[in-house]
């Protein structure tokens, strides 16, 4: 659902929440993937349950940039999130080394 179709405090509140993966960067790449997506309209998608301990999954997405979150482990507090730049990220690896040699690098640029 688009962040426009969605009342003015539940629209607040997901800039409050995509502010917090946000600021899990650093504070200079945070400034830039924000002021990247200022105007943008956010996609925000949930599914699962509304009381604690149920499985839930969301995600924030904007033009290059995703936010999610996944609780699927009924009620053991093992959740994970993630904040990617699709189409950005993965994309430093020597063309040499294969994707599939399971290497983590940055999910987003080091300079934006």
């Amino acid at each position: 659902m688009a962040a426009s179709r969605l009342p003015p405090q539940c629209r607040e509140q997901l800039f409050r929440l995509l502010g917090i993966y946000l600021g899990r960067l650093a504070p200079r790449l945070a400034s830039a993937e924000h002021d990247r997506i200022a105007g943008s309209d956010l996609d925000f998608a949930f599914v699962g349950g509304q009381r604690e301990g149920e499985v839930s999954y969301y995600r924030i997405q904007a033009p290059g940039l995703l936010a999610e979150y996944q609780d699927t482990h009924r009620g053991s507090g093992h959740a994970h999130t993630v904040i990617r730049s699709p189409g950005r990220d993965f994309s430093t690896l020597p063309g040499w080394l294969p994707r599939s040699a399971g290497l983590a690098v940055n999910a987003l640029p080091l300079e934006p």
